[in-house]
């Protein structure tokens, strides 16, 4: 498949090997999606820790050391994979030493020369034999890992953002469901998940005659696939063809969009997207009832319905409304990657507002190389009757590690942008949409907002927030780092 900018899926034929297997920690299985609390406690025990663990790469890309994660990242990623897999009933699997070794060498290319390619030339920086084969084998992913483990790369398959993305190879190779066996390789940015052509298939697992995602039952909506749905059937036979999708929501009927069926990745899948849907809070369940005609399977056709009920899965048990952790506004990356949709919008927003024309880097989603001779990537989520763009820039960052401090590349938050979606009057006395340079605390931190002014321009309101800067010098000593206390721009506010 293609090379694209965030994650990239191939085809691939069968492998046969042996190594040392890291077992699942749970059995897949174990979600009963008809249960909320049972969804709800696999999501906040399983996944939630999962995608907080750091890395602790211990590689070196200036000496091109494909090193490993740690031994708690290498896991959690695993466990990601099987939360993920369990939500579909499918069954759960290993880690191979031998492929993730592969895989570590393939995300090693990827991070060392800051783009994806399944077929990375000879001509690049840290090739070897194996992590070319691993990358023709894997989904690989660059910028999902931050500085957690893998865990967020394994979400990141599953949500398929952008246009790249809309065949959802990446997902339906991760939850293939005779797959027994993976190989996992992660630097500080970047993720090789080995999936394809993996040994030791078994065909007795569990292959449920419709697998939707999101999955029919109770889902939360923190890992929505931001509209991307899915519905693969139990083979490569069936054929979506000629399928329609037809959605019903809390306020009535959805918009779909659907996207060609494509073969050769995993099960026959068909794709559509919703655009951005509301996000239920506290004990709100928004329920989505999908209708699938048109389906020819073992050479009838039939139809499939099923329901997706949404609810917030950070909430506590019993549905109450999660006490938030700041009362302003905060720069904390989410790990969920989506490249927004420009032709829909959140429900009950301004006409004015749906003419909005996205520009780069900062409210167009995707990858943006060489703009004013720099590398940016945007990320846009739904916020309120808003949409949130986050955008970072490639760049070299001065990071501590233990009692010393070291320089790594790698994508560094620039800044948050609120798109212009809600009025003043719906924004009210939120801090970051009033003016007032005097100060204010928020989350353990003084900020200031500036509106209207001169650097905003009318209608629009600029966010700083006081933080600690780290510049770093090489001498022949080694590399001196000054800190310093500064006021740094964090968001853009537009109004509608």
């Amino acid at each position: 498949m293609r090379l694209h900018a965030l994650i990239s899926s191939v085809l691939g034929a069968a492998l046969i090997l042996t190594g040392i297997v890291l077992q699942p920690a749970q059995a897949a299985t174990s979600i009963d999606p008809s249960n909320i609390e049972s969804v709800r406690a696999a999501y906040q025990q399983r996944l939630k820790p999962a995608l907080a663990i750091e890395q602790g790469w211990t590689g070196d890309l200036s000496t091109c050391t494909p090193g490993s994660p740690s031994a708690a990242a290498h896991k959690a990623t695993l466990d990601a994979v099987n939360f993920f897999r369990g939500m579909g009933g499918l069954a759960p699997v290993t880690f191979n030493s031998m492929l993730s070794a592969k895989a570590q060498q393939a995300a090693l290319i990827m991070s060392a020369n800051k783009q994806l390619n399944h077929y990375p030339p000879v001509t690049w920086r840290c090739v070897t034999s194996g992590g070319r084969e691993a990358a023709g084998r894997s989904n690989i992913a660059l910028g999902a890992v931050k500085s957690g483990s893998g865990a967020g790369a394994i979400a990141l398959y599953m949500s398929e953002p952008g246009d790249s993305n809309k065949t959802v190879g990446h997902r339906r190779w991760l939850m293939r469901p005779q797959t027994t066996t993976m190989g996992s390789g992660s630097t500080t940015n970047s993720n090789a998940l080995w999936v394809v052509g993996t040994p030791n298939d078994n065909t007795a697992n569990p292959n449920p005659t419709w697998l939707p995602w999101p999955t029919a039952g109770y889902f939360p909506s923190q890992i929505q696939p931001n509209g991307r749905w899915s519905l693969s059937g139990d083979s490569a036979s069936v054929k979506f063809d000629n399928a329609r999708v037809t959605m019903t929501g809390p306020s009535g009927p959805v918009n779909v969009t659907q996207h060609p069926v494509a073969t050769g990745m995993g099960n026959s899948t068909l794709v559509w997207d919703t655009g951005l849907l509301p996000k239920p809070t506290g004990t709100a369940v928004h329920n989505y009832t999908v209708k699938v005609t048109g389906i020819v399977r073992n050479g009838a056709t039939v139809s499939h319905s099923y329901t997706v009920r949404l609810f917030d899965g950070d909430a506590p048990a019993g549905g109450a409304t999660a006490a938030p952790t700041t009362s302003g506004p905060t720069p904390t990356q989410t790990i969920w990657v989506t490249t927004g949709n420009k032709s829909a919008s959140p429900t009950a927003l301004p006409k004015n507002s749906l003419s909005y024309a996205r520009t780069a880097p900062y409210t167009l989603p995707g990858i943006h190389r060489n703009l004013n001779g720099r590398d940016w990537q945007t990320t846009c989520e739904s916020y309120s009757q808003t949409e949130r763009c986050r955008t970072s820039i490639w760049a070299t960052i001065v990071v501590q590690d233990g009692d010393r401090f070291v320089q790594k590349e790698g994508w560094a938050f620039n800044n948050l942008t609120y798109l212009p979606f809600m009025t003043r009057a719906q924004w009210g006395k939120n801090p970051i949409a009033v003016h007032n340079m005097n100060g204010f605390e928020s989350g353990g931190r003084q900020w200031r907002t500036e509106c209207d002014t001169a650097q905003t321009g009318r209608g629009a309101c600029r966010s700083y927030t006081f933080t600690t800067v780290y510049q770093a010098t090489k001498t022949t000593r080694g590399l001196v780092v000054k800190q310093t206390g500064e006021w740094v721009f964090n968001n853009l506010v537009l109004f509608a």
